[in-house]
């Protein structure tokens, strides 16, 4: 599983969990597109085949992958 984080949360429903077959860049962005009613460009990104850095705040860590308050353990894939 890949476990999406809100770190400027102490609300433990900001917590998302997704799949293998998810990369983490795929999720945090998901995270991030859903807290602030981006979801119609996430899909659009993808169906025109857009890379992810280029639409959405991607930041990369050596371990971790973050979008926005949104962080993901990238070595889990």
């Amino acid at each position: 599983m890949i476990y999406v984080y809100n770190l400027a949360s102490s609300d433990y429903d900001q917590e998302f969990d997704f799949s293998l077959e998810v990369t983490p860049e795929w999720a945090v962005c998901y995270a991030y597109a859903s807290e602030n009613n981006l979801l119609s460009l996430l899909f659009s990104s993808r169906t025109k085949g857009l890379d992810l850095g280029e639409v959405f705040p991607l930041v990369y860590g050596k371990y971790s992958v973050s979008c926005g308050d949104y962080v993901a353990d990238k070595r889990n894939n």
